[in-house]
């Protein structure tokens, strides 16, 4: 199964332009210096947090996303503060304690598995401080009800164009949801174009999440010795609710 994980430059370009969850970040772990990142992937935040000098492990299990960003903090100097990690995030544990664990960008959504999901967390719990913090992004209900009611799901669509210094990408997608299991699964396509608006190349990945409910993840948290402490709707740290189109969970070691 091709991922754009392989492909850390069509990563960094679509996701150019997500940067609001970093400013959530800062304020959250103000007051925490050492940070387990999961999903570190090319350093969208790992790079910013590490800048204002917190010391970050950066976990990922995609070897070209870490070569990226390895590149990046050799250019920053920034070797001090950022370890790399090429590493599973269900069973990585470390024997050093760290304030705080992040995981971005719904990577907690990729662990299909529920066995495997309280693994992660149980292992987690292990090598955080008695007063740490693990902070999620999760899917909300609100997307997971938008894909339930999309009739179009099997269809690519537009999504929008990236410009680049030889041409420009047209980026579709394609959604499936499998309402017994909670599975999404997309196809990701980017059609690039040159400077003569040909279409010379085409790629496809693949991305698989599963929805986690707020009720399910609560009981999960606490099963694996954790309690929450917010529930944030959004970037602005609104509390959240039902109808929020995000979901950041802090949660704090019991």
């Amino acid at each position: 199964m091709q991922t754009i994980l392989k492909k850390p430059e069509l990563y960094n370009l679509l996701y150019q332009d997500v940067k609001e969850d970093i400013s959530l970040y800062k304020t959250l772990l103000k007051s925490y210096d050492t940070i387990v990142e999961y999903g570190a992937g090319t350093g969208r935040i790992t790079i910013p947090l590490a800048m204002e000098g917190k010391k970050i492990k950066a976990i990922d299990n995609e070897i070209n996303m870490l070569e990226n960003l390895h590149e990046q903090i050799l250019k920053l100097n920034l070797e001090k503060q950022v370890q790399i990690i090429n590493a599973n995030m269900i069973t990585y544990t470390q024997k050093e304690l760290v304030d705080s664990v992040i995981m971005p960008l719904t990577v907690f959504n990729y662990i299909m598995d529920e066995k495997e999901q309280d693994e992660c967390l149980f292992n987690v719990h292990k090598y955080l401080k008695d007063d740490g913090v693990l902070i999620l992004e999760l899917l909300t209900k609100k997307t997971f009800l938008e894909l339930e009611s999309d009739k179009s799901n099997d269809k690519y669509k537009y999504i929008k164009k990236i410009n680049v210094d030889d041409g420009y990408y047209e980026y579709w997608r394609r959604t499936r949801l499998d309402k017994e299991t909670n599975y999404i699964k997309q196809k990701r396509l980017f059609k690039h174009f040159n400077k003569q608006e040909e279409n010379d190349n085409e790629e496809m990945f693949i991305w698989q999440n599963r929805f986690i409910s707020y009720e399910t993840i609560k009981d999960k948290l606490k099963k694996n010795g954790f309690t929450i402490e917010e529930a944030y709707g959004n970037c602005q740290l609104e509390s959240f609710n039902n109808d929020s189109e995000d979901l950041f969970i802090k949660a704090k070691k019991q």
